[in-house]
This record gives C-alpha cells, structure tokens and sequence, in this order.
C-alpha cells in the first residue's frame, strides 16, 4: 500500500492535456509503514524531464508530519 501511495501522485505531477504517461521505474525507500487508520499525506512533485521521460520525487508523511517513506520515478509520455 505504501509503494501504491507514493506511485500516484508522482504520476499527477506529469499529467498534460492530451499527452498521457506510464510508468517506467520506480524506487523507494520505506522508513516506517504508517499504523492502520493514520492519516498521512502524499507529495509529488516534478523533478525534471528531457523529452517524453519525466523524473519525479514522492514523499509520504505520517499524522505527525515526519517522513515515512520516499520514491523517485521515471514515467514516459507514449509517443503518438
């Protein structure tokens, strides 16, 4: 569920009007899974991109606000 949360939303953060992506690789790294019904947030953001490949940084946090969990993606727009 962990690696579910931080796939999503790095993904959000490449979504273009007509130019759909996939993902291409992701790694992570898991420092603790949150507790069963604790509230937690995810972030992505876009790191960078050089033609159809985007790089992406997730980050989850607990209710506590500390870190919980992290991913680096690449996604790649599908040519047309």
């Amino acid at each position: 569920m962990v690696w579910a949360a931080l796939d999503c939303p790095g993904g959000w953060s490449v979504i273009q009007s007509g130019r759909p992506y996939v993902l291409g690789r992701i790694a992570a790294r898991v420092t603790r899974v949150p507790t069963p019904g604790e509230r937690c947030v995810v972030r992505g953001a876009l790191a960078g991109s050089e033609g159809r490949k985007a790089l992406v940084h997730t980050t989850l946090y607990g209710e506590d606000g500390d870190e919980a969990a992290r991913a680096r993606a690449t996604w790649i727009a599908i040519a047309r």
